[in-house]
């Protein structure tokens, strides 16, 4: 790794910054050798692991030693990454989204700070993982269960401000979240809710104090640093079923979603279920050469083939109903296999019991694992996943509809659809459309980015969005949220700076970035939509007018598309006259394109919406690397310019 230093920010000023970190936290806890700022590297890093590479890390050990970190960091202007412990595995780790940050690693910051039995509630800090938080409720007999993540070893807060998903009545992580303790960036200590009142005891009992709830607001942002928060927890129940559900026809998602949603909406399944397609089921303990060797995605036939050997349908439901009184799962099982017989005859249904005083089972979820790490190396080591997330209404008309885009584009794009869903409460779910790649091979994680963006694309055309990304596409989510102006957006922004001191906790090139490109997005659209022509069009124009006699592969190159995406546009653009097409003076069996002079004056029009734009970059009085950037990103708009529906 080469020495890197904040952008913006000479070797020396780093050096100085440096120096009193090491005051703050001592010598051993600020993190400069290659190989500790290694450790902080994205081990699924879609591409070039040091896009994301930090400059250094340091880790203070309470909220003291927090502050001291803060005032430095403001005193040079050196941006801050906070990561709980950086186990946030397909979402980036530990790796900061804005190259050459600083990592502030809250690992050590580490205590359960109250467990209460009575209200069933905890307080933790930042550092405690659901292995810690699994061996207290152990070591104290507790009759309170967590509700864990996918894996164990990430943080209990950390995956509750990302909107982690468990599998208890209690899975909706950041909805148990109740009153939080935050440090703002010039090292003011706030507490949310009833916190604010010395001597609160009801901090942790109640949401919703006088005045406004600001819990939500330190959720998925870098408002603040969250130091404490208080968790509901779920007390012990009487028992529990846990069921699984397998559909025989491909065809019958829709189906399926409207069968569950009353049984959801009603509580009588009152926990998160998910639903896993056919691509999905085929990987448990196998590798991907073992059951097919061919180019592209496993065809459907082969996964159909593969699912009737394992005597699996091609959709298949799991999930867990919990009851708090003698007889009160019964009912439910009774009601809920009483529902599928009437509306969905064909499906299979199994399901298995637990009551109060049994040894706890593996499928109960309670008991800590490492084990959804097991598909990482689907294709062969080294292996890595990240997934695309759109939230969706719980209709099955609307399910069905993202998921057949979802499902094309991944085998357009040469990946398995290895895609499943979350039932979160009774009225949306997530979609977990996992890229799993190898990280060594730069074509299949170079595909994986041209597929998330696409998705992106696609959903905004739906009226979707997402409910978290990987570092690599933050800035794609959040530029999906246009109504109003980019409304939201620009709140968000304004909100960060008036809690912003100099850089710490940056905007990272992110909301300027995202506002200008909305700007430029809304404008471009705007010429378009005055004109006629739509936006993959001029974006190919574009391209067309800067490099007269362009052959259609190396456009379709510079257009990221594939031939049968482009040919329609090129037919578009001749059919209108804007451009036309010659034969190669190289090669007489292909051709060249150059745009018409009709073509050229189009070009000449929109192309004043560039230069625009550059005059803003020298107004918003940018650092020369954040202009480039924002340069760079206007050329790749105006080349790809994907169509926005």
């Amino acid at each position: 790794m080469d020495d890197l230093t904040p952008p913006g920010i000479d070797a020396a000023a780093f050096a100085a910054a440096l120096a009193e970190f090491r005051e703050a936290v001592r010598e051993q806890w600020v993190f400069t050798s290659e190989p500790d700022r290694a450790s902080y590297l994205d081990p699924f890093a879609i591409g070039d692991q040091q896009t994301h590479a930090a400059a250094a890390a340091v880790a203070p050990a309470n909220t003291a030693e927090l502050s001291r970190v803060l005032a430095a960091a403001n005193r040079h202007g050196v941006p801050l990454w906070p990561v709980s412990m950086g186990k946030n595995f397909a979402y980036g780790t530990a790796a900061p989204a804005l190259k050459g940050s600083v990592v502030l690693d809250l690992k050590r910051i580490n205590r359960i700070v109250e467990l209460s039995e009575d209200l069933a509630y905890v307080v933790v800090e930042p550092g405690v993982s659901y292995f810690d938080f699994k061996a207290e409720l152990d070591r104290r007999g507790s009759k309170l269960w967590m509700s864990g993540a996918a894996h164990s070893w990430g943080s209990v807060m950390g995956n509750a401000l990302e909107h982690g998903v468990g599998y208890t009545p209690y899975g909706i992580h950041a909805e148990t979240i109740c009153g939080m303790e935050v440090m703002l960036a010039d090292g003011t200590l706030v507490r949310t809710g009833f916190g604010a009142i010395d001597g609160s005891r009801e901090w942790q009992a109640y949401k919703w104090p006088f005045g406004p709830n600001w819990d939500g607001l330190f959720t998925q942002s870098n408002f603040a640093i969250v130091t404490k928060i208080g968790i509901w927890l779920m007390p012990e129940p009487e028992g529990m079923a846990g069921f699984a559900i397998s559909v025989p026809g491909k065809g019958d998602l829709a189906r399926l979603v409207d069968t569950l949603r009353p049984l959801r909406l009603d509580d009588t399944i009152n926990a998160t279920y998910t639903i896993a397609n056919g691509w999905r089921q085929i990987t448990g303990g196998t590798l991907r050469e073992d059951v097919w060797q061919g180019e592209g995605a496993i065809p459907q036939e082969v996964v159909g083939r593969l699912l009737a050997e394992r005597g699996r349908g091609w959709w298949n439901g799991i999930f867990n109903v919990f009851d708090h009184t003698l007889g009160g799962i019964d009912l439910r099982i009774d009601k809920i296999r009483r529902h599928f017989e009437r509306h969905m005859p064909d499906a299979k249904l199994e399901n298995t019991r637990w009551v109060k005083g049994e040894p706890q089972q593996a499928w109960m979820r309670q008991e800590v694992s490492l084990a959804p790490f097991g598909i990482v190396d689907w294709h062969g080591s080294p292996g890595g996943h990240s997934d695309f997330g759109p939230v969706v209404a719980a209709v099955g008309e609307r399910v069905n509809e993202v998921y057949e885009v979802i499902e094309r584009r991944f085998i357009e794009h040469g990946l398995d659809p290895w895609t499943g869903m979350f039932g979160m409460g009774g009225r949306a779910l997530i979609f977990v459309a996992d890229m799993i790649y190898r990280r060594d091979d730069p074509e299949m994680t170079a595909a994986c980015q041209r597929l998330f963006r696409t998705l992106c694309d696609d959903m905004q055309a739906l009226g979707g969005g997402l409910y978290r990304s990987h570092i690599t596409f933050i800035d794609d989510a959040a530029a999906m949220h246009t109504w109003g102006d980019a409304a939201l957006p620009r709140l968000n922004e304004r909100l960060k700076q008036a809690l912003a001191v100099a850089r710490s906790l940056p905007q990272s090139l992110g909301f300027k970035l995202r506002r200008i490109q909305l700007a430029y997005n809304r404008q471009f659209q705007q010429f378009a939509n005055a004109i006629g022509i739509p936006t993959n069009q001029l974006g190919a124009l574009a391209v067309i007018c800067r490099n007269p006699d362009i052959a259609p592969g190396e456009l379709a190159s510079v257009l990221t598309l594939d031939a049968a995406q482009l040919t329609p546009i090129i037919k578009q653009l001749e059919s209108r006259g804007l451009v036309g097409r010659r034969k190669s003076a190289v090669d007489s069996r292909s051709h060249q394109l150059r745009a018409t002079p009709k073509g050229e004056d189009q070009y000449q029009q929109f192309k004043v919406i560039i230069a625009d734009f550059e005059a803003m970059f020298v107004g918003e009085a940018l650092q020369e690397h954040e202009a480039q950037h924002l340069l760079d990103l206007l050329v790749r708009l105006e080349a790809a310019a994907r169509a926005r529906g």
